[in-house]
């Protein structure tokens, strides 16, 4: 639902769903609190929502003075780019998340394929499988810190899956250490021989 700010020609701003009147930073807490903000002037119905919008950035970065919301070479690019390349940055900023997404999904699907697998190596030393799941932890949270930091999103991806392919290779190597259990068959004819 639309949060309708009302401006009126003196320039105060009236909150239609609040009853009341509303400052900048209200404004902005509204939005950092993820309400859909709409400012409309209240005698010609215009929308000034990313007017209002700027107003809040300048006056977040007048309070910052020095280190800014936005540093200088950054506020540079903006007025030299425009807004179409503005909406490129923003389109390739939002592919970057997504694929930040799958990978966390992806390395949760490792971690939940190593649990299984783990939970069937239950006679192997308890030290060993602590050991293994912090390594995998700190493998997993170094990936993804890596790949939401860099730009060649899928060379990220290579990296992780050559990791994955490492544990799946030591958890292997657990499975043929861990002590065999014998056959029913032989165990069957020692009793017989036994008795």
């Amino acid at each position: 639902m639309v949060r309708l700010i009302k401006r009126y020609g003196n320039r105060k701003l009236y909150d239609t769903q609040a009853s009341a009147y509303i400052t900048l930073d209200s404004i902005a807490n509204l939005v950092r609190g993820g309400h859909d903000v709409r400012v409309i002037d209240n005698d010609s119905g215009e929308d000034l929502t990313a007017m209002v919008f700027a107003q809040i950035i300048a006056e977040e970065q007048k309070k910052k003075s020095g280190n800014g919301l936005l540093s200088l070479p950054a506020l540079r690019w903006i007025i030299r780019e425009g807004e179409s390349r503005i909406q490129e940055f923003l389109e390739r900023m939002d592919k970057s998340r997504e694929a930040i997404d799958n990978v966390r999904d992806m390395a949760g699907k490792s971690v939940e394929r190593f649990v299984k697998v783990s939970g069937e190596l239950l006679e192997t030393p308890q030290k060993s499988l602590d050991a293994l799941q912090k390594q995998i932890d700190s493998q997993v949270r170094r990936s993804v810190d890596a790949i939401a930091g860099h730009p060649a999103v899928q060379a990220e991806l290579n990296r992780i899956q050559t990791s994955l392919h490492r544990l799946e290779e030591q958890i292997r190597s657990l499975r043929a250490q861990a002590p065999q259990k014998p056959k029913r068959r032989k165990r069957a004819a020692r009793e017989r021989r036994d008795a």
